[in-house]
């Protein structure tokens, strides 16, 4: 396994966006496979930052929507504690909620503003959905999801402590056979009594 790639550029990927938005729609494809050669993820994201751009939304620029997060210190019942991560289309924040003297800890991920539309928020729709069906020891359950009263989408799944795989394999560069233990571990149906992997 290898580290996940870095997040582009957002500079080089507005500078893209815009270029390819002032050609003509068959000159497109062209354009993209020229200065994405050899970085399918880029392009991937082009595309589709291209298809969405019919929807109407990219009006700010990216680098503006990239930075925006939330303003507000909850999201429905939850409490948002400190921002962990977050990608081009999202934020994801360390969050609590208190009722009835219970406390639960989790991890909620909200699109980010000028992206809860479309196709984007059709993504997060489908991905709560897969969520919703899955029960894996090496999955993170869906605790809750839906919107607030200002329509921002969210979906909140257990929090897990811990330093993210890719971060582990970078530090620590295990050799294969450790890598595929590992692997297999993450794929097995089901942990073995007690919680631990088998």
């Amino acid at each position: 396994m290898h580290p996940l790639p870095p997040e582009p550029d957002t500079t080089r990927l507005e500078a893209l966006f815009w270029e390819a938005c002032a050609l003509p729609d068959c000159d497109r494809a062209t354009f993209l496979d020229s200065v994405c050669a050899g970085d399918p993820a880029l392009r991937d994201r082009l595309a589709r930052m291209l298809a969405a751009e019919d929807d109407g939304f990219l009006e700010t620029p990216l680098p503006e929507l990239l930075a925006a997060g939330t303003t507000h210190d909850t999201l429905a019942r939850w409490n948002l504690l400190e921002r962990i991560g977050e990608g081009g289309l999202g934020v994801v924040y360390r969050a609590e909620c208190v009722e009835d003297g219970v406390r639960l800890e989790a991890a909620i991920k909200i699109l980010r503003p000028g992206f809860d539309t479309g196709k984007f928020r059709e993504k997060l729709v489908r991905e709560r959905q897969i969520l919703a069906g899955l029960d894996h020891p090496g999955i993170v359950r869906l605790i809750d999801c839906g919107a607030d009263s200002e329509g921002r989408s969210f979906l909140v799944m257990e929090f897990v402590r811990g330093e993210p795989l890719h971060e582990w394999l970078a530090r620590t560069g295990p050799a294969l056979p450790a890598r595929l233990a590992l692997f297999e571990s993450v794929c097995a149906k089901s942990a073995s009594p007690g919680g631990a992997w088998p």
